[in-house]
């Protein structure tokens, strides 16, 4: 199992929130901007327009949502040499009825 990820191990770093809940996104960010510096777009398409403009430090993505969800996201940055990069730091896929078992296939 990973170990937590503290504040301070990315004190100055960028965080970019995909998820098309605005309430859930506006609760997230502002919690994680009291540590991080946070973008927050509403889908994976917007994401992946954000992270050819400015490749973040973290990619935290909802799985389920329109126009492309994190699977889709996360398999488009998989296949795109520009953005191959960004999966070298660290992505999280979000879903509460997602179990453990199925987020580690996926993220692999």
């Amino acid at each position: 199992m990973a170990a937590p990820i503290s504040p301070h191990e990315f004190s100055a770093g960028r965080i970019l929130l995909v998820d098309d809940n605005a309430d859930m996104r506006d609760y997230l960010k502002r919690l994680l901007q009291q540590h991080w510096q946070v973008q927050a777009v509403a889908n994976g398409a917007d994401a992946l327009n954000a992270i050819s403009l400015q490749p973040p430090d973290l990619v935290l993505t909802d799985v389920m949502m329109p126009e492309m969800d994190g699977f889709q996201l996360l398999s488009a940055l998989r296949t795109n040499p520009k953005t191959k990069e960004v999966l070298k730091c660290r992505l999280m896929l979000l879903n509460l009825g997602l179990s453990s078992k199925s987020a580690t296939m996926v993220l692999g």
